[in-house]
């Protein structure tokens, strides 16, 4: 998908590397992320990480946003995920 001139990943899965890349998200163990904020308002769990991704627990499945390395798209990201959440089965 592209957007005003950025690229935009919209991804949805439900095997079990999507539990365990939530769990990461969550714990930060490894360190990968260097900004993980917990959301509200959106699904079961959501998490926008490093001011550009968004991922959202939803229908036992891990929903992702990506905005690639385009920063402060927190609002937009919201927003797409709404509507990629209408259309989870």
């Amino acid at each position: 998908m592209l957007l005003s001139g950025w690229p935009v990943s919209v991804s949805y899965r439900r095997d079990p590397g999507a539990l365990q890349l939530l769990r990461e998200v969550k714990s930060n163990v490894r360190k990968t992320f260097n900004f993980v904020e917990p959301l509200r308002g959106l699904g079961e769990e959501v998490y926008w990480v490093d001011h550009f991704r968004l991922y959202v627990w939803v229908k036992g499945g891990l929903l992702v946003i990506d905005h690639g390395f385009t920063a402060n798209q927190k609002e937009l990201s919201m927003h797409l995920a709404k509507l990629a959440m209408g259309r989870i089965r």
